[in-house]
């Protein structure tokens, strides 16, 4: 993959590194990683439960939802974007 295609293979390997730090609780550390790929879906996912945690539940809708318009096949990508307008509506 990664001979074949090295932007993409880049871009999984970022957005692993950002998930990565975001699993360790480095939330502004995962918020830089993964930045530069908020236009993907991957990226405005992890980006959005970023800001969940951050309790800025109004960047994390914005950002759910671009995930679930990027790609609407991913449950979990649904299931946080429930849950942030949850919060949200709090």
């Amino acid at each position: 993959l990664s001979a074949a295609f090295p932007a993409l293979a880049a871009h999984a390997q970022n957005t692993e590194q950002g998930a990565r730090l975001f699993r360790g609780g480095q939330y502004a550390a995962a918020r830089g990683a993964l930045q530069p790929l908020a236009s993907t879906p991957a990226g405005a996912y992890w980006l959005g439960r970023v800001a969940f945690e951050e309790a800025r539940y109004g960047d994390a809708v914005a950002l759910l939802e671009r995930a679930v318009e990027g790609d609407g096949a991913v449950a979990d990508y649904h299931g946080w974007l429930g849950r942030a307008y949850a919060e949200q509506a709090k």
